[in-house]
This record gives structure tokens, sequence and C-alpha cells, in this order.
């Protein structure tokens, strides 16, 4: 009997066959493609009654054994919608799945009809092999058995239909009416990306700048620095001073590695409704790796370059209580050299990850990470000669020694609370507390002048003993409501919340020992230490043994608490079938109190030589002022969304930036107005009919106002503002008066600007053949007043290029081919030449104790052409456990800067060749 035949029987005698083997829904004897919409309104309950009413609502059949149904329950489903993304989400959580086949809907366990294991999360097969990330389920989403339905772990895929960045809800790539990217779990594994810093590298339109210190790395977005790194869509955690210019949070510096995350979601441009201050920069948000609801053992080894040594151990699975209660726990171990001398890391991670299905629909879960690091020996980057040409010095060129050193120790407990209301609404709740403490110990690198081609008359100085041990400590919570209703006749949507983030950057002690000796080992620690940079030997200088010591050094203790507190509501409304109006409007506060003591009470300095003859408790006459700010978002953010088809959407809209300025103060010690602006951004998405594949295209503007300019300087000697001389006219050159910049005003003529656009594909363009390429082009501009040499207006970052892509691809052979089981893989990134222009303390200007002008007069400009990096893999599938995979990063072995600096320092070359060889298994 055929499926079409057997669904009219079905309805014709549903009740006799009740409690037979088959319990179908009533439905029409017609074909069924998945594509019809429908207005259904299923409530939550057991899952049997739910798909007959789902049946008789849509009109469609649902062929299945009577027993599948038996012991489930569904969260139920309400809305207008395709029939097929309906049922993806009346399905889910169930395990089960479904095939379209003629005038009927088959339904049968995922993982197989026979049920050898049931996936918690729900795949569309047969002939329309797609879904909707609003359902929770797609080709390359949560099929792995995660209920994270952003998941990404197991499909295969380059491409996402689900992220929540830049927004609370899971959206797919298409709705997020922003400039959005995604790293996958595949591609993560296929490019070996082990850290944030390489995923940023890899990411459209970003620029990271390297400072040479473990986690000081940074990252540039559309001529601003991203500074907002969210964890599982949760509140931000603070790593910079963004929000406001008195935030001196940077202190924190993790260390991420994308061991323990499934994928990285980027919003490029403002995000302020969710994130307290909008930024135009960015946001970043990781999602954490989810425990499955089966067993599965996964372990990586790496060997590569330069003594690379890492393993990683991923197991997960169900603990008890029928499955309700899983489990996950990832343990890695790195220890490598560097292409450049000395310097030596070794990374250790243990992380552990609980989940429990409370009630059907209360998810309830909870973990903590561990994480130590340590590095002997920094990195220096390479001079150059007055004229800005790069000092000729091998690219493993490293003025350090090897008993400098760097500690690092985190620790991060979260928990997480899901509850489904009804059948349309979610409540969720997040925390997460982290704690690190460390020690950065040693010698700084940099040149009392630079070097000129009269080597005999030329010199090079290591100097500025010191260290500093921070004790960090951050606490986020989020709280939203998200759900939908009908009016109108049509689904509208609408996130309500709240969070709040606290950072103590207390116990944070700085100690300065002056400079180093010459001559080997040093008889006084605090001299200058010259040498010929052509000739270092890192053994000419012993560790300083002692020298932590306080009573003969400045030993300087500083602290520093910081609250921000963001409450938002975002409104999805569907006035008509095509037509979606997105708009945000938040209300955010924040304040931050600083502390700093001088312990130091004696000379600092006896017969010329540095040091500190008395200890003692002095503070710092800078000590202890509050400073704070609040701002009601307004006027709201507001995009306009189109959909000219099921696939294809166009957005056009507005999203406020505000950055609080209360820290810079007037003459008369009022605080400023914050810094506004806009985002103006349109643009088109595509997404492919069967889901795997989008294309995104978008142009912005943005423009910022209100910034805080100098007007008065303010004189340490009377303790008061010195306005009858010139003044120095920005924020960075301010002085701190009571923990507050004097005397600053609003310049009403003042903008800064930035544009581009952004280019980005992604997914399966054929079976077997996954691509992720991006090109982007942005140009920024400085407030009127800032030139060039050439007489323009200078860009506001130099070392970002105008033009950047990326572009990285693999291909699966098919089973049968001769080669199966083989992956190629290819990619490459490329960027447009930069520039620097900066300053140099003149020759005849120098003296032991450093330059004695204090406004250099001799300006240099130096360019750095673009260069294009090469990689490639191969890959080979050995078994279905075992895979081997072989990468070569740089196949060219091009020799460029990965981060252009200034004449002394910060002038870092990039990775030469190099290969990684990894063995991955999964049981």
């Amino acid at each position: 009997m055929g499926i079409r035949a057997m669904a009219l029987l079905v309805r014709a005698s549903a009740l006799a066959v009740a409690g037979g083997l088959l319990m179908p829904a009533v439905a029409q004897a017609q074909s069924v493609s998945g594509d019809e919409r429908v207005t259904v309104n299923v409530p939550a309950g057991p899952l049997g009654p739910a798909l007959e009413e789902f049946g008789k609502q849509a009109g469609v059949a649902l062929v299945y054994p009577a027993e599948l149904a038996q012991g489930l329950s569904t969260n139920g489903v309400s809305g207008t919608m395709s029939v097929q993304d309906a049922l993806v989400r009346l399905l889910s959580g169930t395990g089960l799945t479904m095939q379209f086949s003629g005038g009927a809907i088959n339904l049968v366990r995922a993982g197989g009809e026979g049920g050898e294991r049931v996936l918690g999360a729900v795949r569309v097969q047969g002939s329309q092999d797609g879904g909707s990330s609003l359902a929770g389920a797609t080709p390359v989403n949560g099929i792995n058995g995660s209920r994270d339905v952003t998941a990404t772990e197991g499909t295969g895929s380059y491409t996402s239909n689900a992220l929540t960045v830049g927004s609370k809800t899971a959206q797919s790539i298409k709705d997020v009416p922003m400039s959005v990217s995604v790293l996958t779990d595949q591609q993560i594994k296929d490019q070996n990306i082990t850290t944030l810093t390489d995923a940023m590298q890899n990411m459209s339109g970003v620029t990271v700048n390297n400072a040479g210190i473990p986690g000081s790395e940074e990252y540039y977005s559309r001529g601003y620095q991203i500074t907002q790194v969210q964890i599982d869509g949760g509140a931000a955690q603070i790593l910079g001073s963004s929000m406001g210019a008195g935030i001196q949070s940077g202190r924190y510096t993790p260390i991420i590695d994308m061991s323990l995350y499934d994928h990285v979601e980027l919003v490029r441009g403002a995000s302020g409704t969710f994130n307290a201050y909008g930024d135009p920069s960015g946001v970043i948000n990781l999602v954490r790796k989810k425990p499955l609801d089966h067993a599965q053992l996964s372990l990586e080894f790496q060997l590569g370059s330069w003594a690379r040594h890492r393993v990683s151990a991923d197991v997960t699975g169900p603990l008890g209580f029928g499955g309700k209660l899983r489990g996950r726990l990832i343990a890695t171990h790195q220890d490598n050299d560097y292409f450049f001398d000395i310097t030596h890391s070794d990374l250790n991670i243990l992380s552990g990850t609980l989940e429990y299905d409370l009630t059907p629909t209360t998810l309830l879960s909870a973990g903590i990470n561990y994480q130590t690091h340590r590095q002997d020996g920094a990195r220096t980057g390479i001079p150059r000669y007055l004229d800005g040409t790069l000092v000729d010095l091998p690219r493993s060129t490293n003025w350090t020694f090897p008993w400098v050193l760097s500690t690092q120790e985190n620790l991060e407990y979260f928990g997480q609370l899901d509850q489904r209301i009804g059948n349309n609404w979610t409540l969720k709740f997040k925390g997460t507390r982290i704690s690190q403490k460390g020690l950065s110990e040693g010698v700084s690198a940099g040149s009392d002048y630079v070097l000129t081609s009269d080597l005999a008359h030329s010199a090079f100085a290591k100097y500025g003993l010191g260290a500093i041990a921070p004790r960090t400590k951050q606490m986020q919570y989020e709280i939203t409501l998200d759900g939908a209703f009908r009016l109108f006749s049509q689904t509208q949507k609408v996130v309500v919340g709240a969070n709040y983030s606290m950072a103590d950057q207390g116990g944070s002690a700085e100690y300065y020992g002056g400079s180093l000796a010459a001559n080997g080992i040093p008889t006084n620690p605090f001299a200058r230490y010259y040498f010929n940079p052509f000739a270092f030997d890192p053994s000419i200088l012993v560790d300083p043994t002692g020298w932590m010591d306080p009573s003969s050094k400045s030993f300087y203790v500083s602290k520093q608490d910081v609250r921000i507190v963001n409450a938002y509501v975002n409104f999805e409304f569907t006035p008509f079938a095509r037509v979606r109006i997105v708009s945000g409007a938040h209300y955010s506060a924040f304040r931050s109190r600083g502390y700093s003591y001088d312990l130091c009470t004696g000379a600092m300095v006896t017969n010329g030589v540095p040091g500190c003859t008395a200890v003692g408790v002095q503070p710092n006459p800078r000590n202890g002022q509050l400073y704070k700010g609040q701002q009601f978002s307004w006027p709201p953010s507001v995009v306009a969304k189109y959909d000219f088809s099921s696939n294809l959407t166009g957005y056009a809209g507005y999203t406020d930036i505000y950055q609080d300025q209360s820290f810079y103060r007037t003459q008369d010690g009022a605080p400023l107005p914050p810094l506004t602006g806009g985002n103006f951004e349109g643009g088109l998405k595509w997404l492919s009919p069967n889901k795997k594949f989008n294309i995104a295209f978008s142009g912005y503007y943005i423009r910022k106002k209100n910034q805080a300019l100098g007007v008065c300087d303010y004189d340490p000697s009377t303790d008061v503002p010195d306005c009858t001389g010139p003044a120095s006219g920005s924020p960075s050159g301010g002085e701190l008066v009571n923990q507050t910049y004097c005397c600053y005003a609003i310049d009403p003529n003042w903008r800064e600007t930035s544009y581009g656009v952004d280019f980005e594909v992604s997914g399966e363009i054929r079976k077997g053949w996954q691509v992720s390429a991006s090109y982007n082009w942005n140009k920024t501009l400085s407030a009127p007043g800032g030139l060039l040499f050439d007489g323009k207006r200078a860009p506001l970052q130099s070392f970002i290029p105008p033009q950047q892509f990326r572009f990285w691809s693999t291909y699966r052979f098919d089973e049968g081919s001769p080669l199966d089981g083989v992956v190629l893989g290819f990619g490459a990134r490329g960027q447009t030449k930069t520039f620097v222009t900066t300053y140099y303390c003149p020759r005849e200007s120098v003296t032991p104790n450093g330059c004695s002008v204090s406004i250099y007069l001799h300006p240099v400009y130096f360019t750095d052409p673009g260069h294009v990096i090469f990689s490639a893999s191969l890959g080979y599938k050995i078994n279905d456990q075992l895979s081997l995979n072989v990468e070569l990063e740089n196949l060219l072995d091009n020799t460029y800067l990965s981060t252009i600096g200034t004449l002394g320092s910060n002038n870092y070359y990039g990775s030469p060749r190099g290969a990684i060889v990894t063995l991955r298994g999964k049981f």
C-alpha cells in the first residue's frame, strides 16, 4: 500500500486505528513540499495529541508508528510559517526527524529508522533538506545532539543559519540586519585555528595588532578597536577603555583557546542596544561547546614547526537520569617555541560542563574553566632607520633574555537557566565569574635614539626593568525574555532584558626599577644597557636576583572598580508579510573608582642613580575619585528589512553610538557630555534554497562627534589648571587632576568618519565543496586638523589596510571516487599597503636620562607594502574514526610584517613557512 493510500485510509478510520501500529494526524491527500505557508497554534504538551492537532490545522498527513510518539513532549508551535519550519519547531528536542514523500510526511527517529540512538536536535531530510534557524535546527546547525540550536559541530559546514550575535535570539545570517561573520567548527578544524587571534586573522574585515605580550593582541574593525567579547551571547567582558576614557581595564588579558568553543561569531559596526555603550567597531561572541545527548570521545594530536606540541581530549555524553543529565570534559595541553629566538610558552586547560533537563521546559547548565599559561622570554620588534627603512635583521631576531617571564592563571565559573514559557516565550538567565592573576617581569625593548647608517654612532638600549602583578576579577549577569505574539495577522517578536558587568582591578602591583646596567653582570641594576643590535648576546645579562625588593625601587599599587548596567528592549514589528521593522532602545549607566599608591617615600634618584631610599605608604594625591555616567539612547536604533523572496532580504537602518566622557572635566569641574554619533548601514543577504550557502553584501557610513578636546593644561606644581598657554589638544595628552582629566571642552566642528563595504560568501557551493571568502574596503578620516605630510586628513589608524580579503576552501571527494577520503584545502589572505607617521628624539637631545626635549620636532613617514599569504592543506579520512591533516602556512615563505610599529619597536614579522600535522579521532 502506498503512502498516499495509507494516508487516505488513516484519515477515514482514525478512531479505529488509534491503538494500532499507525497513528497519523488527519491530513489532506495532496502533494506536500514543505514550502507551503500555514498558520498554526499548537500548545506544548504530549507529542501524540500535538501531532494530531498540527495535522488538522496544517492540512498535512503525518505518518509514523504509534509508539514513536509515546513518552515524548513538545514545546509547541505558533505563528505563520512554512510547513517544514513549523514541524522543525514542533519536533525540536524530541529526537525525531521528517521525510517528505508525495502527499504525506514520514516521521522517523534521527540517526536511522532503526533508532540506534536518538539525537537531541532535529534534522530535516528528504526532498526538502533544509530548515529554519528560528526553528532551532537546520542542515548546518544543531544536528549532532547539542541542545544549543546554534551549534555547528558535526555539520561539516562553513556557514551557519543560527547566530545570536547582534541579537539575543537565534537568527540566520540572512535575517540579522547587520554585517556578521562566523567561523564554524569545521573551518576551525580545517585551518588548525587554536587561538582567538588565529580566528580573528581569518575573520572578515579584522586587523590584528600584536604588542608582543601574551593576551595583549588588539583587534580592529572599521577603523576602531574591538573591545567587547561575549560568551554565549551574554553580557560583554570588559577588555578595554571603549566605555569611557577613565575605565582602564586592560589589565584583564585572557588568552582564549578555541578548544573550548564550538564557533566564533562577529558583528561589525555599532551594537549598543544589547552591549551597554555603542562602539562602532563590533562585538565578538564565543559559543561554548555544550554537552551532547550521546557518548562521544574526541582526541587531537598536533606536531608542528618550531617544536609545537599540542594534545586535546574532549569527552561528552549522558551521565544519568535517563539522559536528562549530560556532561562534557575538555583538557588541552600545548607547549611550543616560536620562529623567533628564546621565547617558549606552555598552556594547560581543563574545562567541565554539566547540563540538566530540570523539567521538559527547563534547562540548567553550569561549568568551570581553569587555565594556566607561562611564557619564558618576551617578544621584541625590529627597529627602523631614521628614514623608516627596516633594519636588515633576520626574522628570528629577538632581543630578550630567558629569565624574562610572563605567567597567567584564570579561573572561570559560569551557569545558565533556560525556561520555556508557553508556546512562544523563553526566559534566560546567565552568569559568569572570572578571576585572573599573573606576573609579568623583565625588561622592555626600546631605543634612546634610533639607528642610523653610521653604526659607530648608533645605539640601541634595552631598559625599563619592571614588573606588573595583576589580580583581577570580573562578573557578568544577564536576564532576557524573548518571545512572539500575533498582531495584524502577523507574528511580532520582542526581546526585553538587562545585564550587569563588574570589573575589579584590585591588587595590581607595579614595580619599576629604572634601567639595566652595561658590561655584563649589573653592578648597578638601574643603569642603561647599550648593545650592538647586530651582535646581541642574551647571556650577557643575568637575572638580577632580588630586584623586586621594593626597598630599592619604585613600588606602585593601583586599583580600579568598574560597574556597568544596561537595560534594553528590542522589537521586530511585521506590519505586512514581507516588511519587518526592527527597533531598539536601551538605558545604560556606569561608575568607576580608581586608587593608586606610591610606596616609595624617599628620594628616587641619588647621585644620578635611580632608586628608592625609603619605603612607606604614601597615597598618590590623584586617588579615589569617583566618576559615573548614564544615558538613555535616543533616537532609538531603527532598521527596515524587506523580503524580496524567501531567500533574498534587504535591509537599511541606523544604530546610535554613545561613549561616555564624564571622566573629562571642564575648567569648572563639570563632566563633559558623551561622545555620540551614528552607524548607517544597508545591505542584501541571500540564502540558498537548500539553506547551506550564504551571500552577504553591506555598505556603511559611521560618524562620531563631540570629542573632548583640551583647552587648558594642568600644572602639577600648583595643582590648578593652567589656561595661559597652549593646550595639549587631545584627551590622550590631558593631565590628571584628582583622577579626572582637565581641562576640556566639546569642539562643535569635530567630526570623525568611517565608511566602506563588506562582501562575504560562505557555505557549500556543491556537495563536498566548502568555501569562506570575503572582501572589505574601508576608508576612515580623523577630525579636521589632523594632517598627513601630504596635507590630507589622516585615517583613524594608519596601520589598518584600506582593503583586505580572506579566502579558504576545501573539497572532500565523494565516496566511490578514486580519491575517496581525501580533503584538499587552499587559502589566501591579503591586504593593501599601510603606513605610519611618527617622531624621533634627535641625537643631540639624547642624555643619560633620556631625551631632553619634551616635543620631538623630527617627523618620519614610512609605508609597509601590501602582501598576500597563501596556505594549503591535505587531509585524509583513514576510517570512520581517524583522520589526518597536514597544513602549510605561508606556502611561498613570504617575508612580511604582521604588525607595523614605530621607529624603535613593535615591527613584528609574520610567521615564515611552517607545517602542522594533526591526527584526530572521534569515537
